[in-house]
């Protein structure tokens, strides 16, 4: 039997390249949560609610609704760390009073910038998410010279903004929503083509993957350059790009099957990116249902876990008291799995079933 229990002697060994993995550094270890919070408001019952998360992503909106909220919230937690959530490629078509910030960027763009909208060869508006308007993030967007900003595209103007309200003391880090480097997928079934830098002819597909994830990487450099390294920087996509700018990565509905290898889901290469983004690698499930799957995977490896979307609820599993891990993660047969002071994780992949279990 003992030959069938190994250690991952490739991409699962804790090493100094991976820092935080695997480490408590002599803390008692407690389950990473995060809480993923997109509506634009926020009351003063709900910020207690949200409180008890590790790790609070939170739409920007609410800074000029409810401020206050915010401020309860680091009061009830000092410890939490709060995120700034934006999503720069797209605005809502209306966007609603709620949205204040919002609103005045897409009023700006449409009256002032209208060639920083994202648009198809045939001079309609590129479309991914209905109710939505694209904003081109590629590095051939077209320039306007702004006074206050200079010569800028849209993602060199738009990180000049996010840095004004960044610059707030309530905020910890900001989350970029669609921080993938490419685009191409958009209309990749469709005759439908993009055009992103305005000469009225569909880009070649490679090249505009290209200038997309320039443009995406640009904008996160000036984010963080212009602040310290304390100040976290995450985005969605489980992906390996910008690692050089980003803190960490948001698994949106793990595990994912778009990273590369697709077996048992994709939760193999999910893993194996997750170890090489490092200790911030945020698993998010998108119902109760896969809660232990996604807990005990970010328990495999010191990940954080989230559950849904604008969720209000609490879960006990969250609280449960596992004491430091007493080993790295293993694998018999199809089950991984890890011990901990006082209970265990195991995770079937090619069942996608996870459990947490307490001595």
């Amino acid at each position: 039997m003992k030959t069938l229990i190994f250690r991952f002697l490739l991409i699962w060994i804790f090493s100094s390249n991976v820092s935080g993995f695997g480490q408590n550094h002599g803390q008692p270890y407690s389950i990473k949560s995060v809480e993923y919070w997109t509506y634009p408001v926020l009351t003063l019952q709900e910020a207690k609610d949200l409180a008890p998360y590790s790790l609070i992503i939170i739409e920007l909106d609410n800074l000029f609704n409810n401020r206050a909220s915010l401020a309860r919230i680091k009061e009830l937690n000092p410890q939490a760390k709060l995120i700034c959530y934006s999503n720069p490629m797209e605005f809502f078509s209306p966007v609603g009073d709620d949205r204040p910030i919002q609103k005045k960027w897409a009023k700006l763009v449409e009256e002032k910038y209208p060639n920083w909208q994202l648009k198809t060869a045939a001079g309609g508006a590129a479309i991914f998410w209905p109710g939505m308007i694209m904003l081109n993030l590629s590095a051939a967007c077209p320039t306007y010279n702004i006074p206050g900003y200079g010569q800028v595209n849209y993602t060199q103007w738009m990180a000049q903004e996010l840095l004004s309200i960044l610059a707030d003391t309530l905020w910890d880090g900001y989350y970029m929503d669609n921080g993938g480097g490419n685009i191409s997928w958009l209309y990749q079934e469709s005759t439908t083509q993009i055009d992103a830098d305005n000469n009225g002819r569909p880009d070649d597909q490679a090249v505009l993957d290209s200038l997309w994830s320039q443009g995406i990487h640009d904008f996160l450099s000036q984010l963080r350059t212009a602040r310290d390294l304390d100040f976290l920087l995450l985005a969605n996509k489980g992906s390996l790009e910008f690692l050089d700018v980003l803190n960490g990565r948001f698994f949106e509905g793990f595990s994912c099957d778009y990273l590369g290898d697709k077996k048992d889901g994709g939760w193999h290469q999910c893993l194996a990116n997750a170890i090489k983004i490092g200790p911030l690698t945020i698993f998010q499930v998108k119902n109760d249902e896969d809660l232990e799957y996604g807990l005990a995977s970010a328990l495999l490896i010191d990940a954080y876990i989230a559950i849904g979307q604008d969720n209000l609820r609490h879960y006990p599993q969250l609280n449960y008291d596992l004491g430091k891990p007493v080993g790295v993660p293993m694998k018999l047969n199809n089950l991984f799995f890890r011990e901990f002071e006082h209970g265990r994780v195991e995770v079937r992949p090619d069942l996608r079933q996870g459990k947490v279990i307490l001595h």
